[in-house]
């Protein structure tokens, strides 16, 4: 991939999590098997095409440029709160999917020792805020700077030149 693709993968990632922080519902009423399911398999699909970049990017026999570099830890650093932010999503769809099957057994729906499908719902709203918070941060980092390159600073100036006058006694 060359240095033109770098960016609009970073932007176009960066557009893709928005849109999905744009579609996580906020009250527990919202939330349903469908869409938790859907949730989970779109933040997937993010990371898998992040990592699928930079598989393609390290497996190249060329040499990786400054501006692809940047770009690989820019998105490995966007990738850490994604994977919070996968696993809050598969929570909250387990305990949709448990309230889910919690309603279809009457005898169970009752019990005291499970919750029903309202608390089920709650924890799933609640673990959607959690993920919510984690793609802000992945938002956050993929719109950033680069970080740029290192300086090193040019080596110390040789001393000017003083006529020797001979050694001091």
């Amino acid at each position: 991939m060359n240095n033109a693709e770098e960016p609009s993968l970073v932007v176009s990632l960066d557009r893709r999590l928005a849109d999905l922080t744009d579609t996580l519902p906020a009250s527990p009423a919202a939330i349903d098997l469908a869409t938790a399911t859907g949730h989970v398999a779109r933040l997937s699909h993010v990371t898998e095409s992040a990592t699928t970049w930079i598989r393609t990017v390290m497996s190249s026999e060329d040499h990786v440029p400054f501006a692809e570099r940047g770009a690989i830890e820019q998105l490995t650093t966007a990738m850490i709160p994604m994977a919070d932010a996968q696993q809050a999503l598969t929570r909250a769809l387990a305990h949709v999917a448990h309230g889910y099957r919690t309603a279809a057994v009457p005898s169970v729906a009752h019990s005291h020792l499970r919750a029903d499908d309202t608390t089920s719902r709650a924890i799933a709203a609640d673990l959607y805020g959690q993920a919510r918070d984690h793609l802000a941060k992945a938002i956050a980092e993929l719109r950033r700077d680069p970080r740029p390159a290192p300086r090193i600073p040019p080596p110390p100036a040789a001393p000017a030149s003083v006529p020797h006058a001979g050694p001091r006694r």
